[in-house]
């Protein structure tokens, strides 16, 4: 809902996340937590942020969705940002997150085998295959996510930390969220509201190292001198069509501090080793941060 002087009605769960990989797949700034004015940051249009953002992904329909958080300046900006999309490799993220929530309620740190599957499945956006102790076993996210309890442990996840969620009965890849949640998530983390402070370290890390190819988006976008935190995600939709593509993340420029989530959905195909980046979440994440960087 629109309320006059173009201020979004922002739901109580929204806010942001990313994705990539043949299922259906961020890089960090500078670690410590921003100074965040107190109070509920106000959510505003696109057009706030930049016309010429907002009739571009006006221009894209319903097939486009959009949450900005500019941290720094409290101040929130959304376009279709409560529409769920396909998180395919960006689902990743929430994968790990919960995988380390679950050893930490457990009192136990991570073991250098779970690491081994974190790792690739971050960094390198590995899917793997099967279960732990499976025969048909591959490091990544496939035996992370048997391990959590399939779509169960996602959903509870989710739920735990009140973010959007759609279930999907054929596995991670084809999970829904919105742009928004997407964001509210990388915030919590941000803000130290997910996971003890040694397994954020590790988090930021490993977000921080993700492998070139994997860049497109956020991590093409941000300004040079940047620290960058971020997932992109990546698949074909046999129920729509084309492919999602989608890239979130975290910049911190200078002193300032921004959290992204561009989804699409119905593009043309694309795959990670095209030397071409996907136009449409290049073309949003690129207005974005040129706009955002005369705040």
């Amino acid at each position: 809902a629109v309320s006059a002087g173009g201020v979004l009605a922002w739901p109580k769960v929204s806010k942001l996340l990313g994705s990539h990989g043949t299922q259906t797949s961020t890089r960090v700034v500078n670690g410590p937590t921003a100074t965040v004015p107190s109070g509920p940051a106000p959510m505003l249009t696109l057009d706030k942020l930049s016309p010429e953002l907002a009739a571009y992904v006006n221009s894209q329909g319903q097939d486009i969705g959009v949450a900005v958080f500019d941290v720094s300046h409290n101040v929130e900006y959304g376009g279709n940002q409560d529409s769920y999309f396909t998180l395919a490799s960006s689902s990743k993220v929430a994968i790990m997150l919960s995988y380390m929530e679950m050893a930490e309620k457990a009192g136990r740190p991570l073991t250098q085998f779970e690491m081994d599957n974190i790792t690739p499945m971050i960094e390198q956006s590995a899917n793997g295959n099967g279960a732990f102790n499976s025969s048909d076993y591959a490091p990544g996210a496939q035996p992370l996510y048997a391990a959590l309890g399939y779509d169960a442990g996602q959903s509870a996840f989710y739920k735990a930390h009140g973010l959007p969620y759609h279930s999907c009965n054929f596995g991670w890849g084809c999970a829904e969220s919105t742009p928004a949640g997407v964001v509210q998530l990388l915030y919590l983390l941000q803000q130290g509201k997910i996971l003890n402070s040694a397994d954020r370290t590790v988090v930021l890390n490993l977000l921080s190292n993700i492998e070139s190819d994997e860049q497109y988006g956020v991590g093409q976008a941000a300004p040079a001198g940047s620290k960058v935190y971020m997932k992109d995600g990546w698949a074909p939709n046999n129920d729509l069509g084309g492919f999602d593509i989608n890239t979130t993340g975290w910049i911190v420029t200078g002193s300032k501090t921004w959290i992204i989530a561009v989804y699409s959905q119905r593009q043309p195909a694309w795959d990670v080793a095209s030397a071409t980046p996907p136009e449409v979440v290049t073309k949003a994440t690129q207005l974005i941060t040129k706009a955002l960087a005369t705040k």
